[in-house]
């Protein structure tokens, strides 16, 4: 049986060499390692002398290597990321035609969400107001269950109508809507009211409608969350401008008819009935509002 040896050696006149000589062994000797102790037990002084070595360093059953895959082309490359760059399109265009149909989807979806919303609280409105001691039918038609708003007319509203949020002016007047806290109902509301001439045109120009309105007395109402910023003036060593009576009875209305006798107050939301909130001495009013 012959196999290959791999060897490295020095030869006469100093050169490091390596070569690979083919050695027979016996063939009752069929296992690598009785092949490798045979070949490290050779006399090996005709290998030197056919090679003109003078010393053998190292050696090692030799193994060749299988032949490495083929290397593409720069054409084959391109051609492979060509066709990445269309699936990768493809893709794409299929997500966001989904997308938009999912956009569209949850508008319809909102949309009707808030049509349901209206019906119902105003049903239950019609209901409060009509059904006591009489019978169903004698009530008269609802001609529009679809509350107006003042983003919409500019006209304040009434504040029992049950709307999501809203700005309440010093002498009482309501400019409310619905939509959520991240839909900036009051920032949209607050841009209305500056258009109606209800913000002085000479307001100091950092200021934006919104921080104006918050910071001259007006009280911004979202659900059952009360929040007035006219106390915190002090802070600043500005005057106070304390909340008015006006404010606080409309807001005692609204707690009672909306928010199911609760109210949530100040930053730290405190709870209150409408009742304690009426019954909160002028002077220490501050205090539900303070931070």
């Amino acid at each position: 049986m012959e196999i290959k040896v791999k060897f490295k050696a020095i030869k006469y006149h100093g050169g490091i060499c390596t070569f690979v000589e083919n050695i027979d062994v016996p063939d009752d000797l069929t296992t690598v390692d009785q092949q490798d102790n045979y070949v490290n037990e050779l006399d090996k002084s005709d290998i030197m002398d056919n090679h003109e070595l003078h010393m053998i360093v190292d050696f090692w059953r030799y193994v060749k290597k299988p032949k490495g895959e083929k290397k593409p082309s720069w054409k084959e490359v391109a051609a492979k990321w060509e066709k990445a760059c269309e699936i990768a399109q493809e893709t794409a265009s299929i997500w966001e035609g989904n997308y938009n149909e999912a956009k569209k989807s949850s508008a319809i979806w909102e949309q009707n969400s808030i049509d349901w919303k209206k019906i119902a609280l105003d049903y239950k409105l019609y209901l409060k107001k009509y059904v006591s001691g009489q019978s169903l039918r004698d009530l008269p038609v609802i001609e529009d269950s679809l509350k107006a708003n003042s983003l919409e007319t500019g006209e304040p509203v009434n504040i029992t109508n049950g709307y999501n949020g809203g700005w309440l002016a010093p002498n009482g007047d309501f400019y409310g809507m619905d939509g959520e806290y991240m839909d900036m109902i009051h920032n949209q509301l607050a841009y209305k009211i500056q258009e109606l001439g209800l913000i002085p045109e000479d307001k100091d120009r950092w200021h934006n409608p919104d921080s104006w309105l918050s910071d001259n007395g007006w009280t911004k109402i979202h659900n059952d969350w009360i929040l007035y910023d006219g106390y915190q003036r002090a802070k600043r060593e500005l005057p106070v401008i304390k909340m008015t009576d006006e404010q606080r009875k409309q807001i005692a209305l609204y707690g009672t008819e909306c928010c199911n006798g609760v109210l949530s107050v100040g930053l730290e939301k405190k709870r209150l009935t409408p009742t304690m909130f009426l019954s909160v001495e002028a002077p220490m009013i501050w205090k539900l509002f303070d931070f």
